[in-house]
């Protein structure tokens, strides 16, 4: 491609040009190393981005006037293959490592190509043979590592090292324990963890204390999205009510729970999918109050529970102001009862508004009150979100039908609902068209400055931006 030959040998590729000297690639069992000319340099086996920056760097030193541009993404994805294909003949316990972390996230840690984790066989054997260890390695940095340090003494804001990483693996289940240490229960989930439950948020079971194993696939999702929840503790009693039934609930009682729901929604609810489960538990979090009975029950008590609020606040804004009315009987407005105090305005995205017919910003904390009476959801529950400039919200009309939608600071749709939570024609327009709006938001944002030299910053960047659509399924918030 573009003049470019790529030779890929047993563990070494060469990337060469008629009008430029080669450049090598050679996969040794600890490490790459990258050769050209009399220059040398060398990479971990799980610093992919760091190599293919210094790759295309030594491409571009070397390039010749007439001589095209090679993409970072092909020079990666050639390294990407060098390393699947070779890694098993210079090092299979890496590679083996390699494959169990990748099949739980995109990135695989530095640990994960280092010495130090391979000297503990029984650390590699359970990454090896459990999914849970698996995960544990590839989010200990990101989630795991500063609980277990904090729980035990130590100041979490000293920096790491590989020693401190592999003691932490010792007693990987340990990890995912409020306390730091493991127990039946929780050993017992872990072991059997079923494969259709998304692999970072199993990390939040550090967060509670399980009252029995949870082998069913979508009572310990639901769960996990509960105690991923950004309004979770907000009512402690009734979050950890929630909890509890979450744990005591059978697969049964999931999917019944979704089938009450999504009646009274009007929109098909399927517990196999983490979003309807998401809706589903941001649904039960509106539910203020702590229940003492089964989960379809939660349920109908968080059905009734909307649609008395909803008739309530309509009663609210249909009544006139009071000042208006201590007005027309004569009194001065000084002795009129004192409104509440309001907050501030919500924030203005960084970006233009959307210029589309039929969505609007609602720019006013009376307007974000106003389209919660008239739509019967909760949207008026993120007042304080929207003024501390946290999410975006938009009233949307479409094909006669109405809907509110919540972009979040990132850019991304996190959720989308008709009157009374119903999904509708109006919430699905709404959700394709702030979509393509969010990404101009993410475009927005400052990038780091592109540094001179061997390692810039286009690899880290394209990488960021390849993390930011994973995440949009790893949303565990919604207001309904």
């Amino acid at each position: 491609m573009l003049g470019y030959r790529f030779a890929m040998l047993d563990v070494a590729l060469r990337i060469c040009h008629e009008r430029c000297p080669p450049v090598e690639v050679t996969l040794e069992p600890w490490q790459f190393v990258v050769s050209v000319a009399d220059r040398r340099a060398v990479f971990g086996l799980c610093e992919m981005d760091r190599l293919a920056d210094h790759v295309c760097a030594e491409l571009e030193r070397e390039r010749r006037a007439g001589v095209k541009r090679l993409p970072l993404w092909l020079v990666g994805g050639h390294l990407l293959a060098l390393r699947e294909n070779g890694l098993g003949r210079a090092n299979p316990a890496v590679a083996e490592v390699l494959r169990a972390v990748l099949a739980v996230t995109r990135h695989a840690p530095g640990l994960a190509g280092r010495r130090a984790l391979y000297q503990e066989p029984y650390v590699v054997r359970d990454v090896v043979r459990h999914r849970a260890a698996a995960i544990a390695l590839a989010f200990l940095d990101a989630h795991l590592l500063d609980g277990w340090m904090r729980t035990r003494g130590e100041d979490p804001d000293t920096p790491y090292d590989d020693d401190v990483r592999v003691a932490a693996l010792h007693d990987w289940r340990a990890l995912f324990s409020p306390d730091a240490r493991t127990y039946r229960s929780l050993d017992r989930t872990l072991m059997n963890l079923p494969a259709g439950v998304p692999a970072e948020p199993v990390w939040l079971l550090s967060r509670a204390r399980l009252e029995r194993p949870l082998l069913g696939r979508f009572a310990l999702t639901a769960l996990l999205l509960l105690l991923g929840d950004r309004r979770y503790g907000r009512h402690p009693d009734a979050s950890a009510g929630h909890a509890t039934i979450l744990q005591r609930a059978c697969e049964a009682d999931v999917v019944e729970a979704c089938a009450l729901l999504g009646a009274h929604a009007r929109r098909a609810l399927d517990p196999r999918r983490a979003r309807d489960l998401q809706f589903l538990v941001a649904f039960l979090l509106d539910y203020p109050a702590r229940f003492r009975g089964t989960l379809p029950g939660l349920v109908h008590r968080a059905i009734r529970w909307h649609a008395q609020r909803a008739r309530l606040e309509a009663r609210v804004a249909a009544r006139p102001d009071p000042d208006t009315a201590v007005a027309a009987v004569g009194r001065p407005a000084s002795v009129a009862v004192k409104p509440r105090r309001r907050p501030g305005e919500p924030q203005l995205p960084s970006i233009p508004l959307p210029s589309i017919p039929g969505i609007t910003f609602l720019a006013t904390v009376d307007a974000i009150e106003a389209e919660g009476a008239r739509m019967g959801h909760c949207i008026s529950d993120y007042v304080d979100e929207a003024v501390r400039g946290d999410c975006y919200l938009f009233h949307v009309a479409h094909e006669s039908s109405e809907a509110s939608v919540e972009v979040d600071r990132c850019g991304y749709v996190r959720q989308a609902s008709g009157p009374c939570n119903v999904e509708n024609a109006a919430s699905r327009w709404g959700r394709r068209q702030l979509r393509d709006w969010g990404r101009k938001l993410r475009a927005d944002e400052p990038e780091e400055p592109v540094v001179a030299g061997p390692a810039p910053a286009v690899w880290a960047r394209l990488q960021r931006q390849r993390d930011a659509r994973v995440d949009r399924a790893r949303q565990l918030t919604l207001w309904r």
